[in-house]
């Protein structure tokens, strides 16, 4: 794993891809740390989500709230402010939200599909990097403490490229949250990314068996 540097300007950086909504949504969810009521909540079942377009199937706990389009939009909103800030461009949020689970601002769970077209957005590979240059700039703009790593990991057999942020207290004594992105093109034309965000090792488990227990229909 390594850091991603790039002599680009954000100008030259496919500004659409920005619209990735996995990277707003992180974004927010560093900037409302603060206030937050965690609640206990025993594990009892879980239920299945599927989406059609991606082929991604997978389970996840009862014992999260599944947020509704209303609550998505909110949130994506606060963090769409401060990207916006960040890049001194409008954003274009042509995404689609798929499966979205909170259990307190510090554990949760969001996935996004949207459409790609490589002659028009350019390599795939580039447009990640963006996003995580995108992301590191808007915490190192809001005076945020954090360490990033990049690597990949594979769910159900399929390569996906991953990146992982730990945020801490203003001092840098104290881990807040950890996040990991997990990103792959799906059939060559649809960007799929899942996001886990974490503050402690049992949310930690049950949010990455989200994420392993998925299967994918779809193989390209």
């Amino acid at each position: 794993m390594s850091h991603i540097t790039s002599t680009k300007p954000f100008t030259s950086l496919h500004r659409d891809y920005i619209t990735t909504a996995g990277m707003i949504l992180f974004t927010l969810i560093v900037l409302t740390l603060h206030g937050c009521n965690t609640q206990n909540r025993k594990l009892e079942e879980y239920k299945v989500y599927e989406d059609p377009e991606t082929g991604w199937i997978t389970r996840y706990p009862a014992s999260y709230h599944t947020m509704t389009d209303e609550e998505m939009t909110k949130l994506e909103q606060k963090g769409l402010s401060a990207m916006e800030e960040t890049l001194d461009q409008e954003i274009d949020t042509s995404h689609k939200n798929l499966l979205w689970l909170s259990k307190d601002q510090f554990n949760s769970f969001t996935s996004n599909s949207q459409s790609y077209d490589s002659l028009v957005d350019g390599p795939y590979k580039e447009s990640q990097e963006f996003v995580y240059l995108a992301l590191e700039e808007t915490y190192n703009s809001q005076g945020i403490q954090f360490d990033a790593s990049y690597g990949s990991a594979r769910i159900d057999g399929l390569e996906f490229s991953t990146a992982e942020y730990t945020v801490y207290t203003p001092d840098r004594k104290k881990v807040l949250l950890n996040q990991v992105i997990y990103d792959r093109l799906i059939n060559g034309n649809i960007s799929l990314t899942l996001n886990i965000n974490y503050n402690n090792d049992k949310d930690k488990a049950i949010l990455l068996d989200v994420i392993n227990s998925s299967k994918f229909t779809k193989r390209n």
